[in-house]
């Protein structure tokens, strides 16, 4: 090690031991190895890499999705989606926890905010769960975990960070995508700890689902969501299948008529959102009720799907050979206002306190609608669906579930640009302090000294996961994503023949750091979820192993089988990934495999705690 980089990594201890701010501990840190390298203007170095770091266009999504995120969690929007929850899971054993894990990975998603998943969801669950009887710190361990899925659901803004540091390798749009599955996959695995552990404590034994109810339920989530999703996939994604493209030329006439559909789209998005402010507006004259003009407003978010859909319509009749495509996209708009024309006339029958609860949701989650299908459609970027995100969620808030006053905005706007402000120190610090690490070649030494460990890929990726964990525990992500990604990323990019994409070892990167923020000394999830739990972080992490398993177990299931973050990307156009590994069912037998795992450890862990005393 050479002496700048012994006194940079001694001055970052030493100073974050001290309680010194973590932006501030990397910037001295990086001024002090510039200092050490000598031969050069220190001061001059360093502020030209910091305000090199944040001269990036697509860092303008990260104020704007902050923003959004401010204006859904003031909105009400919390509430809204635990009801919707509970419509769903609600009624299995340990429903309680399973509306937590749910609520957080809607709303974590929707605002990009693992701390405001924790504070929001976790401050309305955690104490409806200790009157019902749950153990205190069981509650504070589901909240603390599930709220972290946010952070992989997308929109997400560390995913945007990620996306810089590999310096446009991996595109947003395309880790966006990236993360759902693992995502998915990771709140499941959570739940199942967590059903584990209610079965065992016999959590929420009341008010249960009936055999009936349950094969209601999942017949109605396959005709609604299941088959819709894998028409997209399947046949009418919203890329356009190579083959069309490679017959029609790309020519000036024909990039006007795409600009002009894409025009179309956001006037047609643009027209919807003013239709449900304009009813809106008509109902509270007319002397409605707040739930009356939620649920009309629901209802009309719905079509913010067909209209999306529709653009493959116009855009296949654009290509030669594209009918096919057109009228498939004609068979999804349609089947999308079916499926909305059947919540109308079976939820109302089923259950009318549960659809007036979807319903409710739903213009909340248009949200995630807008954005992943406006960027998946090519209608706008990424950048640009942040700034739509904050237009919307202010409708939303403020003219709709008005839970946000005129009077509160300057609030919010203060929050944002404060909270904005120590994202962007944190980045500019953190590609200060990457610089030297570069200047004193650290990744080619890192690579070395791997190498000379071990020669097998599968044991790397385990030493990876190991050193990118114990990271995750002491630094916030955002600087260790930009640190971390050129040291790491070249040596799984090229290791003796085996190459891992970007995109595959961002998702890895962002699941281990997502752990981290569940673990002390720094873990802001672990001690916010403490604090509104009431309880302490060491009995905390007594209740929080089995949860613990589940996220490792699906973190080594997603980097060992790439396919489960590769596969979405590549089926909706955004990546061309020639699949070298196993095939699905290998992977179905891994998931078996880490269920089995959690299953064990959970139970293990559940006997062990009960002979303590645990309840």
């Amino acid at each position: 090690m050479s002496g700048a980089i012994a006194v940079l990594v001694v001055a970052f201890i030493v100073l974050l031991l001290l309680n010194v701010p973590v932006a501030f501990c990397m910037g001295i840190a990086a001024v002090l190895g510039v200092l050490m390298i000598g031969d050069m203007p220190t001061l001059q170095i360093t502020a030209q890499q910091m305000a090199t770091g944040i001269d990036e266009f697509a860092l303008l999504a990260i104020p704007f999705f902050i923003l959004s995120g401010l204006f859904m969690g003031q909105g009400g929007i919390a509430r809204r989606l635990i009801d919707f929850a509970n419509v769903l899971v609600g009624g299995f054993r340990g429903g309680l926890a399973f509306v937590n894990i749910f609520t957080c990975m809607l709303f974590g998603s929707i605002s990009g905010s693992a701390a405001a998943a924790v504070s929001s969801v976790g401050g309305f669950m955690v104490p409806l769960m200790n009157k019902m009887g749950y153990h205190r710190d069981y509650n504070a361990s589901v909240s603390i975990t599930a709220a972290t899925t946010g952070l992989l659901i997308p929109p997400s803004n560390v995913m945007i960070v990620y996306s810089l540091a590999t310096g446009g390798a991996c595109s947003i749009a395309a880790i966006f995508i990236a993360g759902v599955v693992p995502g998915i996959m990771v709140g499941l695995g959570l739940m199942l700890a967590a059903g584990i552990l209610a079965a065992r404590h016999k959590y929420g034994s009341e008010d249960l689902f009936g055999g009936r109810e349950v094969f209601i339920r999942f017949v109605g989530s396959l005709l609604c969501v299941a088959i819709p999703i894998g028409l997209v996939i399947w046949r009418g994604r919203f890329g356009i299948p190579d083959r069309l493209q490679a017959l029609t030329p790309e020519t000036e006439a024909f990039r006007a008529s795409v600009a002009q559909v894409n025009r179309w789209m956001l006037l047609a998005c643009g027209i919807l959102v003013v239709v449900m402010l304009a009813v809106n507006g008509w109902l509270v004259r007319s002397g409605r009720s707040k739930e009356q003009r939620i649920i009309v407003a629901g209802l009309l978010g719905l079509q913010f799907l067909p209209i999306l859909l529709g653009k493959g319509f116009f855009i296949g009749r654009l290509y030669d050979g594209g009918r096919m495509f057109s009228v498939l996209s004609v068979v999804l708009v349609a089947y999308s206002l079916l499926v909305t024309f059947l919540i109308v006339l079976y939820g109302r029958k089923v259950s009318w306190v549960g659809f007036i609860y979807f319903v409710q949701a739903v213009p909340a989650l248009m949200l995630i609608v807008i954005v992943l299908g406006g960027i998946l459609a090519g209608v706008f970027t990424a950048t640009e669906a942040s700034a739509i995100a904050v237009v919307y969620a202010f409708a939303l808030s403020v003219f709709l579930y008005r839970e946000v006053t005129w009077k509160d905005i300057p609030d919010i706007i203060l929050k944002s640009a404060v909270t904005t402000a120590v994202v962007l120190m944190l980045v500019a610090t953190s590609m200060a302090m990457s610089s030297v690490l570069t200047l004193e070649n650290v990744p080619q030494n890192v690579s070395a000294s791997l190498t000379g460990l071990t020669k097998n890929p599968y044991v790397l990726l385990l030493i990876v996961n190991a050193m990118l964990l114990a990271v995750g525990t002491f630094m916030d992500m955002t600087p260790a994503v930009l640190i971390f990604t050129p040291i790491f990323l070249p040596i799984v990019s090229n290791f003796f023949g085996f190459q891992m994409d970007a995109l595959h070892f961002g998702i890895i990167l962002i699941m281990n750091l997502c752990i981290g923020l569940c673990t002390p000394p720094v873990g802001t999830c672990l001690f916010l979820g403490c604090g509104i739990a009431e309880t302490t972080v060491t009995k905390v992490m007594r209740h929080i192993i089995p949860f613990f398993v589940a996220m490792i177990t699906v973190l080594l299931i997603c980097t060992y089988l790439p396919g489960f973050a590769m596969w979405l990307p590549d089926k909706l156009g955004l990546i061309e990934w020639p699949s070298q590994g196993p095939g699905w069912p290998v992977y179905v037998l891994s998931v078996l495999a880490g269920i089995g795992v959690i299953s064990g450890t959970s139970l293990l862990s559940t006997r062990r705690r009960r002979i303590r005393g645990a309840p």
